[in-house]
């Protein structure tokens, strides 16, 4: 995942399946997404799901707040 200045990388969820199996077998580790503000509500569920604990959503906000300003 990820966004850049004039496009956006969806959240692919067959890509993550070796991420995913090994935070799997770490439960007491914590995870972030980073850059994910752009993914929509269900790719934001489905992260949550696969163990990561912490979503950075910052850039959706950045830019709402530059188109404000």
């Amino acid at each position: 995942m990820e966004s850049g200045n004039t496009n956006i990388i969806a959240f692919d969820l067959e890509q993550a399946t070796k991420l995913r199996s090994v935070l799997a077998g770490q439960p007491g580790l914590v995870v972030e997404a980073h850059s994910i503000g752009y993914q929509g509500a269900a790719p934001l569920a489905q992260l949550v799901r696969d163990g990561f604990s912490i979503l950075k959503v910052g850039p959706e906000f950045t830019f709402a707040l530059r188109e404000a300003l």
